[in-house]
């Protein structure tokens, strides 16, 4: 069979070449001691590291490789940083997704060392910021959702909620006849 007819394997996913169990796959989440077995594998390659934020918070965002059989998979954790949807501070887990991974990025390589210093100088930042019990009922349900389903799917949750209590709240009171 001529080459461009062959099928081509299919890509490897992050979760199979990290070695992420199911539950971790699914919830997008990993503990600290995992991320920290992740990164000091020999295998492991830190392309980028650097506190940004997104829809959900400011965080420490680490963008990493490991070899599989076409080339490279991408993943980038986060975490160190508050999650203002679940209203409490990610420091001892660290969520994932999946990274395409660009050409410049490929060729960016940081020192283990070098991203060890970064990472402790990030902790020992967030360490003096975190204040305890930060989560109110609304970050506890909001948490509720997003263990079920995701951050997004949680949101969407959260806003019919807050449309339905809107309405109940503006509805006028129905005159009871005595």
């Amino acid at each position: 069979m001529p080459v461009e007819h062959q099928p081509r394997p299919r890509p490897q996913r992050p979760y199979e070449i990290l070695g992420l169990t199911e539950a971790e796959q699914r919830s997008g989440r990993i503990s600290d001691a995992k991320f920290q077995e992740i990164i000091k594998a020999q295998d492991t390659i830190i392309h980028e590291a650097k506190k940004s934020f997104n829809h959900y918070g400011d965080f420490l965002f680490v963008t990493l490789s490991r070899p599989a059989k076409n080339g490279r998979v991408f993943a980038t954790f986060y975490g160190l940083g508050f999650h203002k949807f679940r209203e409490r501070w990610i420091k001892d887990e660290w969520f994932w997704y999946q990274n395409i991974g660009n050409t410049g990025m490929q060729n960016t390589r940081i020192a283990p060392d070098e991203f060890e210093k970064q990472l402790q100088e990030h902790k020992e930042k967030t360490e003096t910021v975190i204040k305890p019990d930060t989560q109110t009922q609304r970050g506890k349900l909001f948490e509720l959702f997003a263990n079920f389903a995701d951050d997004d799917a949680a949101l969407a949750y959260m806003s019919e909620i807050n449309i339905f209590l809107l309405a109940l709240a503006t509805e006028p009171e129905e005159e009871q006849d005595d």
